[in-house]
């Protein structure tokens, strides 16, 4: 594009609008960018803090003062000033890599944290104190970047009626961030720069835990995060438009395929590849199915009966309370005691943008008490390993609520069971084929995967060794393990006590807790996951092993997914596909190794 200010304006008027950046700035910004103009030095400069000052952050050296003998006109058009950014990484495990190619980065971060001879975990822990974030979508998804003002932005501290806005600033012309500052009111000679750490936050709650990695107020919280309300269920299941049918569930008949010739619309590949059966007929027209393969889960159901009550669908009403993180974790709370965190078989686990202050005080309960404080990060329905943060750092985790995403935080299991160094999970996949009557198999056949990378909770940053679904290397085939494997895998790790079956059982009945739980009949839908006569879900349930202080092997439940994937499962059954279906939507029990849940 041709760079002049009419294209200027035309291509960052919605981004310089939303930031409320005045339009008397636009122009000089404009000249100024164009220009390479970073002239703050002119008007400001730095000024060091008297001993007991009690600005924030504390303990820093130096402050931002106005050097310009006239001070600062708010009013004026040239008040306006760009600010450079050091560095910019989007994680933890990119900082490290960065860290360890640029020896001068190193240095220069010293002088601008105002410390010498940093090792690089200190320094990976004190970034989150300095940085900002902004985010850019990137193929439809939003993508987070972190970065380091100069040593001039960097010293600029907090005020909660701060008199310069600071903010992070795309320009599309050249591809690239810097930050722009301007003020809000005039200043006088010699007057501190200010900004709001907390900018855009105006609940009083949400400031003080915005505001904690530099101000540590005493919060008035408990480690056991209360349930959520009704209306949190409500309000998630009207954003995703949740409908049931209109007829109560027990006047719609049952509905069993045919004999014969089930047409099944997939839409998934591996359905259409590996379902042969000569039972089933695969069709291109949803409308002409007996069975509904679906990628996605049904959320209108409403509609899929009046536009056909007899297709049997890969679905439940509310199945989400199950598969979603933090829906998952609301019926894990159901199954705890009083005065627990959570229950036994699910390793404590918060919702960050509604929980940040029970989770804080947990985090500080544990520190007092010596315990380890190692926890990981995780959006709540996302499932790549390379959106997952495994951090001992509460800042780190504080500072990610900045990014307003759906984020849970769950202590990291960091005495896992382990071989030839390797950590691991495994896998059950289950069923549920009625609610009422309740009606649920688990598949007793194990899948596992182990990570890429030996674990070291010293390389925090590196989930190679700590995620064994991180898909760093893309290829898992020679990282699994299945059903034959695992006996004699679990013997190895405790000779003589048969944990084999002991983890077996406690699986299956960590399973049927959560089921019980997210049926319960103490709520009503959209708190529980309801009943449709043609409805059949298939999930898979991923856990984790404990060792615990007798050697004793304690499973707990990460996570449970809709639709998951069956290529390790037919890479060792190349029937598996077909077994499945027969035993879901045919009721064939004698195909596959099956544990009821609902005995």
């Amino acid at each position: 594009m041709e760079i002049n200010y009419e294209n200027f304006e035309k291509y960052h008027e919605a981004s310089l609008k939303s930031s409320a950046v005045p339009k008397r700035f636009w122009k000089k910004l404009y000249e100024k960018i164009i220009e390479q103009r970073f002239d703050a030095g002119e008007d400001f400069g730095l000024a060091e803090n008297s001993e007991g000052d009690k600005g924030i952050p504390r303990n820093r050296k130096y402050k931002v003062v106005v050097r310009n003998e006239e001070g600062i006109d708010c009013q004026s058009p040239e008040s306006i000033w760009l600010i450079d950014h050091c560095w910019t990484w989007r994680d933890r495990a990119e900082a490290a890599k960065q860290l360890q190619e640029h020896e001068n980065l190193k240095q220069r971060l010293e002088g601008i944290f105002e410390k010498e001879n940093l090792e690089k975990d200190e320094i990976l822990d004190e970034i989150w104190s300095w940085g900002q974030v902004y985010n850019i979508c990137i193929d439809g998804e939003n993508a987070a970047f972190w970065y380091l003002l100069d040593e001039f932005g960097s010293r600029i501290r907090h005020h909660g009626d701060p008199n310069f806005v600071v903010i992070p600033f795309f320009c599309q012309f050249y591809g690239y961030s810097i930050s722009i500052m301007f003020p809000k009111r005039s200043l006088r000679p010699y007057e501190e720069v200010t900004r709001d750490y907390a900018s855009g936050s105006s609940k009083t709650d949400d400031r003080v835990i915005r505001l904690y990695p530099w101000v540590q107020a005493k919060l008035d919280a408990s480690p056991a995060a209360p349930k959520k309300l009704d209306e949190f269920f409500e309000k998630i299941a009207d954003k995703l438009k949740m409908t049931l049918p209109s007829l109560e569930s027990h006047m719609i008949p049952e509905i069993q395929p045919p004999a014969k010739n089930i047409k099944v619309y997939a839409e998934t590949a591996q359905v259409q590849k590996h379902l042969t059966d000569e039972l089933f007929e695969l069709v291109p027209d949803r409308s002409n199915a007996d069975i509904l393969w679906l990628q996605k889960p049904v959320h209108d159901f409403q509609e899929q009966f009046d536009q056909a009550p007899h297709q049997i669908v890969n679905s439940f009403p509310f199945e989400y309370l199950m598969t979603v993180k933090v829906d998952l974790t609301e019926m894990a709370k159901r199954k705890r005691k009083d005065g627990e965190t959570s229950v036994h078989w699910y390793s404590p686990t918060y919702d960050l943008l509604s929980e940040a202050s029970n989770f804080i005080a947990e985090f500080k309960r544990r520190e007092r008490e010596g315990l380890e404080n190692t926890w990981i990060m995780k959006s709540w329905n996302g499932q790549r390993a390379d959106k997952t943060i495994v951090t001992s750092s509460l800042i780190e985790i504080l500072r990610h609520r900045e990014l307003n995403q759906p984020l849970v935080v769950q202590k990291f299991i960091t005495n896992q069971f382990t071989i030839n160094r390797r950590a691991f999970h495994y896998r059950y996949h289950f069923f549920i084929k009625s609610i009422q009557p309740i009606e649920a198999y688990v598949v007793d056949i194990v899948r596992g995967l182990f990570c890429p990378k030996d674990f070291d909770l010293e390389k925090l940053y590196d989930n190679g060794g700590l995620l064994s679904n991180d898909d760093t290397d893309g290829d898992y085939s020679e990282r699994m393990f299945f059903e034959k494997d695992f006996a004699p895998m679990m013997n190895e790790l405790a000779p003589g006590k048969n944990i084999h079956a002991a983890v077996r059982a406690q699986s299956t009945r960590i399973l049927r807790d959560v089921l019980i739980a997210a049926i319960s009949k103490d709520y009503n839908p959209p708190c529980v996951i309801s009943h449709y006569p043609q409805s059949r879900g298939f999930y898979a349930a991923d856990f984790v092993l404990e060792k615990s202080d007798d050697g004793s092997a304690r499973p707990y439940l990460l996570e449970i997914n809709f639709n998951p994937s069956l290529a390790a499962m037919l890479s060792v059954d190349p029937d598996f596909m077909n077994k499945v279906f027969k035993t879901v939507f045919c009721d064939d029990k004698t195909l596959l190794p099956l544990i009821a849940l609902h005995a």
